[in-house]
């Protein structure tokens, strides 16, 4: 889940993230268009927020001009991000 945020991110929303996904329709349509109920699950907010984590980590490091500082001074973002990469990189390569 969190390789394919970071897939997402770095594609520009091109890389299939179901959780990404599922957010843009429930922005778009409301939860219960999208779910048939009125609320969300639990584990679909903490899924939903963890991608949300994923992607603007990788934004932020994006607009740093200095991606090393940037993460020694944002260190849980960097471990995300490496660990999200790492997965990702798996992912892709077929080696999960």
């Amino acid at each position: 889940m969190i390789a394919d945020a970071y897939g997402y991110a770095e594609s520009g929303g091109k890389h299939h993230s179901h959780e990404m996904q599922s957010w843009l329709r429930i922005q778009k349509y409301g939860v219960y268009a999208v779910m048939g109920r009125p609320v969300l699950y639990e584990r679909e907010m903490r899924r939903i927020a963890a991608a949300q984590n994923v992607i603007n980590a990788y934004q932020n490091r994006a607009k740093s001009i200095n991606w090393a500082s940037y993460l020694s001074q944002n260190p849980e973002e960097g471990s995300l991000l490496n660990l999200a990469r790492e997965l990702y990189g798996r992912n892709d390569t077929g080696n999960t």
